[in-house]
Order: C-alpha cells, then sequence, then structure tokens
C-alpha cells in the first residue's frame, strides 16, 4: 500500500505506529487513512456469538477431510470479511456441524455426581459409538452436551471404568466408595493404618533383614533395647567401683 509516498504493508504499518500512543495525533491521522484498506470485520464461522466451536469435529470440507479448526483457518488465511457471498456460503455449509451453544452444566465425562472430578485416563483407547478412540477425544465430543444429557449420562455409564481413575479419599461417582485397598497396588486409603511393627516382631527377624525407612521413629524403635542396655553399663559401674573401694 502506498501512503506519504512510502509503499509498506498494512502490518508494517501497525508495526511502526507502535511506538506511538494511541490518541497522539500520528496515530489517529493514519488510523484515519488506513483504516478503510487495512481494517475489516473477519469472517465468523459462527453466526450466533453465544455459540462455541467444535474445533477439533472430524469433516468433509472442499472435498477433503478436514477439522473444524481447518475450516477457521482457511478464513482467515483467504481474509474473508463479514458480509462476503463466499464467507456466508461456507458458514452455511459448515455451522451445523461445528457450531453449538455452550451448555448450562457442560458434560464432562469423569465428572461425579456430585460435582467433583475424577482423573480421566486421557490416551486409553475405547469404543465409543462404534468407533476407536481415546478417552480424551469421547471427552471432547462430550463438551457440547449437558451433564444430565442422556448422551452425557450414557457414555459415563458405558466407559466411566475404563477412562476415570478415583482419587484417593474420593468417590467413584456413581454411588460408590473408594475401596480400603487399590486393586493390585497395596495403597491403602485413608482410615486404614499400616499394620504396626513391636520389638518382639523386630526381634524374630534373620539378622539380615531390613526395617530401614528411613524415619526418626523406626530408628528410635530399633534402637531403643541397646539404649537401654548402655544406659545399665553407665550407671552400674560406677556403683561397683565405689562398693570396691569401701570394702578396701
Amino acid at each position: 500500500m502506498l501512503y506519504m509516498g512510502d509503499g509498506r504493508t498494512c502490518g508494517e504499518w501497525s508495526v511502526l505506529l507502535e511506538g506511538e500512543l494511541s490518541q497522539s495525533d500520528v496515530c489517529m491521522a493514519v488510523k484515519n487513512d488506513l483504516f478503510s484498506n487495512c481494517c475489516f470485520k473477519p469472517c465468523a464461522l459462527c453466526k450466533d456469538a453465544e455459540h462455541s466451536i467444535n474445533w477439533n469435529l472430524p469433516l468433509t470440507y472442499d472435498g477433503l477431510a478436514s477439522t473444524c479448526l481447518d475450516v477457521y483457518l482457511s478464513l482467515r488465511s483467504e481474509r474473508l470479511q463479514e458480509g462476503d457471498d463466499r464467507c456466508q456460503s461456507i458458514r452455511f455449509t459448515v455451522s451445523d456441524e461445528c457450531c453449538h451453544k455452550l451448555p448450562t452444566n457442560q458434560c464432562s465425562l469423569c465428572q461425579t455426581s456430585d460435582g467433583t472430578y475424577l482423573n480421566t485416563n486421557w490416551n486409553a483407547e475405547v469404543n465409543y459409538m462404534g468407533e476407536k478412540v481415546t478417552c480424551g477425544d469421547v471427552n471432547a465430543k462430550l463438551s457440547s452436551e449437558e451433564l444430565d444429557g442422556i448422551l452425557c449420562l450414557s457414555a459415563r455409564d458405558d466407559l466411566w471404568n475404563q477412562c476415570c481413575t478415583p482419587q484417593l479419599g474420593g468417590n467413584t461417582g456413581l454411588g460408590g466408595i473408594l475401596p480400603t485397598e487399590q486393586n493390585g497396588l497395596g495403597t491403602l486409603a485413608p482410615g486404614v493404618l499400616a499394620p504396626q511393627v513391636s520389638d518382639s516382631d523386630e526381634s524374630n527377624q534373620s539378622p539380615g533383614a531390613s526395617f530401614d525407612d528411613g524415619s526418626f521413629t523406626t530408628f528410635h524403635r530399633r534402637n531403643d533395647a541397646h539404649h537401654s542396655q548402655l544406659l545399665y553399663t553407665v550407671v552400674m559401674v560406677p556403683f561397683i567401683v565405689v562398693a570396691t573401694s569401701l570394702i578396701s
């Protein structure tokens, strides 16, 4: 674009003006002169501002396998403006698939009945609606559904055990309670005490057995008997020396 005898792009003029205050005379003058040529309202994929885009939804666009994100980036690269015939044509073609109204209570695959969240096994592969997908894919598909909707409830019932892992001290979500011991992991749930080790138990162990867990408590318990023997020796030796002196 030729402006003031200098040919530059709109982007270059924008960079040059970054050092100017927004209300300065220079900034105001350039904006007034270049606004109609450099600025436009970009084509929106969803006409309703209250709708959200399902970015990763697969679809066919211009005869090619694409996603809603690909279509959106195409609109930007072509610099299509709101109101253009092509903008309206593309929006008419894909908006029903890509655009959805944000739910009041968004569905989350691993959200419990009381509103808390469990860990999601994002990369675990499952069969969902005839497709082999990951739990993360299913969660993305359900993001446009209401929490109490049929699709959301059905998916949670079918995939709960495969996709959702309860946190310690938490609830499995559909009325179950965290088991006292995790399957195969030996991890005790809160409220279940670890077995106590007594001095008599330790005395029955072989000399090579190891009890060291790095804690002061374990060290003190293991060495209590040795401390008692040492105290007995310290006290009795002076007593014997004094008694010997009196007899002599």
